[in-house]
């Protein structure tokens, strides 16, 4: 029986995964795992390939391992060619304040689930053997530098930095013991989405935050012509972010080193070129032009 490609992204009904779902159907198809809308099955206008959406409870470990399971099953010809885990719970407010079920539902939806999903896929050797990509979004806010520590984002900075240490290590076992199989990381950038809103407007977030990200302004066509995305950071929209994402897909590798959005050069080297090539498309423009998915 032939395998056929497939992509899977949590949180693929809003933001980033919106975009990557919609981007990753262009060439295979993609079951989407988020909370609410249902079971259904669409098509994209732009894209050949459904997203198939599968509503499921991140922080219900057991029903999340049913519903995928069943679906794998019942879809036996699939094999998995990229994973993208994207989903993730804010949970703001100070540690101290914290309940018990306040941390287990940050760490189920942030952690667990993807620990989970990585886990079943590869028992049920539904991973492509040609190839297979597993992708986690990071943060800075998991970062260890004093400034980037703040008050009243620690469970969310914890849980991402958890993810991001056990990416690694998935990497080295997969290293040794399924080598088709690649984990990156990748820091997407800051993104205009209700997730950063959140953060500049929550009072229990801390002051600093605030100070640190009040002067960041929104990317504009050219902000990056003369000067590096390190030396002048922008906040991106959400498609950006995607196009970001899918190209480190394609350079995933067994260290999971990460991919940082602002510190990629050449990233931005090939940005710049396929902005050069669509300058003279009257409907083309930073946030339309698409990097493709990676083989």
């Amino acid at each position: 029986m032939a395998q056929q490609q497939i992509a899977v992204v949590t949180g693929g009904n809003r933001g980033i995964g919106q975009f990557l779902s919609e981007e990753l159907s262009k060439t295979m198809p993609v079951l989407t795992l988020s909370r609410g809308g249902g079971a259904t099955s669409t098509f994209n206008a732009r894209s050949d390939y459904p997203i198939h959406k599968l509503s499921v409870d991140l922080t219900d470990l057991a029903e999340l391992e049913n519903r995928v399971r069943t679906w794998l099953d019942d879809h036996p010809d699939c094999r998995v060619s990229n994973l993208v885990l994207n989903a993730a719970n804010l949970s703001l407010g100070l540690l101290q304040n914290m309940r018990p079920q306040d941390l287990e539902t940050a760490f189920r939806t942030n952690v667990f689930s993807s620990v989970l999903l990585v886990g079943l896929i590869s028992r049920k050797q539904a991973f492509h053997d040609q190839g297979s990509q597993v992708t986690y979004l990071t943060s800075s806010l998991a970062r260890t530098e004093p400034t980037l520590t703040f008050s009243g984002i620690g469970l969310y900075s914890a849980t991402k930095s958890a993810i991001s240490r056990i990416a690694m290590v998935q990497a080295r076992e997969f290293a040794l013991a399924r080598p088709h199989i690649r984990v990156a990381r990748v820091h997407p950038g800051i993104v205009d989405t209700n997730m950063q809103t959140e953060l500049r407007s929550n009072t229990d977030v801390d002051p600093l935050f605030g100070v640190k990200t009040a002067g960041l302004p929104p990317y504009r066509p050219g902000d990056w012509n003369t000067i590096s995305p390190s030396e002048a950071m922008r906040t991106i929209s959400a498609q950006m972010a995607a196009d970001f994402v899918l190209w480190a897909c394609s350079r995933g590798d067994h260290e999971a080193r990460e991919f940082d959005y602002y510190t990629s050069t050449e990233y931005h080297a090939v940005r710049d070129r396929r902005l050069a090539t669509h300058a003279s498309t009257p409907s083309s423009g930073p946030e339309a032009v698409t990097g493709g998915v990676p083989a």
